[in-house]
């Protein structure tokens, strides 16, 4: 017999079902007509197709078919193929559960499947469709995400493979085993796992014959080149293993993705995967992405390299639930992407608890990194998004979709140096991210810029403003308004406006008594939100805008230009920072420009030369100074209010006796929240703060004859 040895790394433990006897009966046949299947130590014996099967390694014919029949009757009797030589693959490949397939570095499959165009994926080299339907049924009530019963309007045995679909979302899939049934109409199924995705009363329940799984190719260095919509797409797969592959453009271009764990594909794996778009033969990027898990849950793209590619990303996570990317590298990856979690098609969800860990995402001419749409949970973790050479791209971007926004985004140990644009950009209606040990250097135009809630600990940032840019720029955006009702509160109208109850909402350009109001909203709607005032009038135009809040706890911050302002807050938002340092070696500028809200401790600045002041207060903007705020290195020029109506929590105030005397001090909250402190060197000091008014300001009251001059402190 024809005993064929391959060095390999030990694959996962895989359990294999009996096979039918017809296959069993035909492998039996090819082993007599010289293969043989025997594992030992650490290598792996293997049947090789070209001698028992006849598979054409040349080259020069079609291998699709004869491949697709040895890898029936292999994977029916629990054996494994071998790929040795060179195989033209015209037709696609239907791969069958239980395939295991070995390479090596000498094995090369060159596809000239012609692709189907847009969207399509069916005209793909190794392909596992979705199983067959056998019968559907549908839900009888709602499921919820983390349940493991669903209410069924049909019996359905226990023992049975079944398919979720949602009717809302047809890219919403998931396959489970029915444990046991209960329950005379509806009836009660228990699964296997507990849902991941919610679903709804009528949504389909399909029984298939059996789930997709324990399919596993061990390239051990092989290469698959050539055209086609995809080189392996994988439906629905439970427990597949892809590894040691190596795709590129050199004999043809795919018009879709490389590979694919694709929709309801379960705790499977592409480990060690290189995807080289730009080759000699190919010297633009292709139309075609690397990578993707698209709707998949617990699936992991393990220690994978995506180059010169050019569309969707380098690599994709779509809709998909705990899935993760680990120590890969998705970079020169052109006008798109080099890593992307977002939704799949229609659905109006994205990612949930889906990571990032390890690895580069450098120098692509889109975002290196985008976190787009409603997104939940993403982790970002000990990884670089630098050098995004893209005029309008970052390191790394979250921003929000008509569908929705990102929310809990986590970034630790990111590192998101020398991008053209800004290093992070967290956009309007982002919440919840917070971000630790995050390197923002050398960036052209800002190291962050947040129009977004966000909160980080331990933050570098250094050298922005010699490229042209700032530190940080802490914004807001405003939302076109299409109706206001005559009404108290004011019910408004904002096209998928992104905000939650208990967001802060200014008013402006209405026509109605709500512009120039900032009010605490509660969300009624995708598109509407009450506004607890009179408007007193209708209106079809106007905006809104969220306040922005961002707060740093432990930062480095360095400098040195000519003139810039490397810290700057806009009107409407806030930038609290503590335990830090920032140094300006500039001849001239602003620290920190404010025309929003600063409030700072323990943090020190550093001028070195020239004219540079610490805060600059634009009309209308707030500054709070809390303990151990040292701008003593900056002389005279520590803090600059540019108008009467430029705040600062301390100055001072002249009593006039028993007389009321009021001092204005927007931001102050009132009793209870704010303490306003009164010191004097005075003759014998009586002043007292006599009332607070939240949004306005204090008034203070002394005894008769006292005019001494008190310092007030708002804390």
């Amino acid at each position: 017999m024809n005993v064929l040895r391959f060095l390999y790394r030990a694959p996962p433990v895989v359990a294999l079902r009996r096979p039918p006897a017809l296959f069993m009966l035909l492998a039996m046949l090819f082993a007599l007509t010289g293969a043989g299947t025997n594992y030992g130590g650490p290598q792996v014996t293997c049947v090789n197709v070209n001698n028992a099967f006849g598979v054409d390694n040349s080259g020069s014919t079609d291998a699709g078919p004869r491949l697709e029949v040895a890898f029936d009757a292999l994977a029916a009797s629990g054996q494994s193929a071998c790929l040795i030589g060179s195989y033209k693959v015209a037709t696609p490949i239907n791969v069958p559960n239980q395939l295991v397939v070995y390479g090596s570095s000498s094995t090369k499959l060159t596809s000239t499947i012609v692709s189907g165009g847009v969207g399509s994926i069916v005209q793909t080299m190794f392909l596992m469709t979705a199983p067959t339907t056998v019968t559907a049924t549908t839900l009888a009530g709602n499921a919820s995400i983390g349940s493991t019963t669903i209410s069924s309007t049909a019996s359905v045995a226990a023992g049975t493979a079944i398919r979720l679909l949602s009717a809302a979302y047809t890219e919403q899939t998931a396959y489970y085993y029915v444990v046991s049934v209960s329950g005379a109409g509806p009836y009660t199924l228990t699964l296997d796992r507990e849902l991941r995705r919610p679903y709804s009363t009528g949504d389909a329940i399909q029984t298939v014959a059996a789930i997709n799984s324990h399919v596993v190719l061990h390239g051990n260095g092989m290469v698959i080149t050539g055209t086609g919509d995809r080189w392996i797409e994988l439906l629905g797969c439970r427990e597949c293993l892809v590894e040691d592959v190596n795709f590129d453009t050199s004999d043809g271009v795919i018009s879709d993705r490389a590979a694919s764990l694709d929709l309801g594909s379960y705790r499977s794996t592409f480990a060690r995967l290189h995807v080289q778009g730009i080759t000699s033969n190919q010297p633009t990027a292709p139309s075609a992405s690397g990578l993707a898990m698209e709707v998949a849950e617990d699936c992991l793209i393990d220690s994978a390299v995506v180059e010169g590619m050019g569309s969707y990303a380098g690599i994709d996570l779509l809709g998909s639930v705990d899935c993760g990317v680990r120590d890969s590298h998705s970079r020169y990856n052109v006008g798109i992407n080099g890593l992307a979690f977002t939704s799949d098609g229609s659905a109006t969800y994205g990612c949930l608890n889906c990571w990032a860990e390890g690895g580069d995402y450098n120098s692509n001419t889109a975002t290196d990194i985008v976190v787009s749409g409603p997104n939940d949970g993403t982790r970002l973790e000990n990884l670089s998004a630098s050098y995004c050479t893209a005029a309008g791209g970052a390191g790394v971007a979250l921003s929000n979709t008509v569908n929705g926004d990102p929310t809990n985004t986590s970034l630790l140990g990111v590192r998101a140096n020398n991008n053209t644009n800004d290093g992070l950009i967290v956009g309007a209606g982002v919440y919840g991210t917070v971000a630790a040990n995050l390197e923002t250097s050398n960036n052209g135009v800002q190291g962050v810029t947040s129009a977004g809630d966000l909160t980080f600990a331990n933050w570098t940032a250094q050298g922005n403003l010699s490229r042209g840019g700032a530190a940080i720029n802490v914004s807001t955006v405003a939302e076109t308004i299409t109706n206001v009702t005559n009404a108290n509160p004011a019910v408004i109208t904002v096209v998928a406006h992104g905000y939650v109850t208990g967001d802060y909402v200014k008013i402006a350009g209405t026509g109605t008594s709500l512009d120039g109001l900032t009010r605490v909203i509660t969300v009624t709607g995708v598109n509407t939100f009450t506004f607890p005032a009179a408007s007193g009038a209708t209106s079809t135009t106007g905006t809104s805008t969220r306040a922005t809040h961002v707060y740093v706890d432990g930062f480095i911050v360095t400098d040195s230009v000519a003139s810039g302002n490397p810290l700057a807050v806009a009107a409407g938002c806030t930038l609290e920072m503590a335990n830090g340092r920032v140094t300006e070696n500039g001849a001239s500028g602003n620290v920190f420009l404010v025309t929003g809200k600063l409030a700072a401790s323990y943090l020190r600045v550093d001028g070195v030369g020239g004219s540079v002041t610490g805060v600059y207060v634009n009309n209308g903007a707030t500054f709070r100074q809390g303990h151990g705020v040292d701008l003593s290195s900056l002389g005279s020029n520590g803090v600059y209010l540019n108008s009467a109506t430029a705040y600062w929590n301390r100055g001072t105030v002249t009593a006039n006796g028993t007389t009321g005397v009021n001092v204005a001090f927007p931001d102050i909250q009132g009793a209870g929240y704010d303490n306003v402190v009164l010191t004097s060197t005075g003759a014998t000091p009586t002043a007292y703060v006599f009332s607070q008014t939240a949004g306005t300001g204090f008034t203070i009251k002394a005894t008769t004859g006292d005019a001494n001059v008190y310092d007030y402190l708002i804390q």
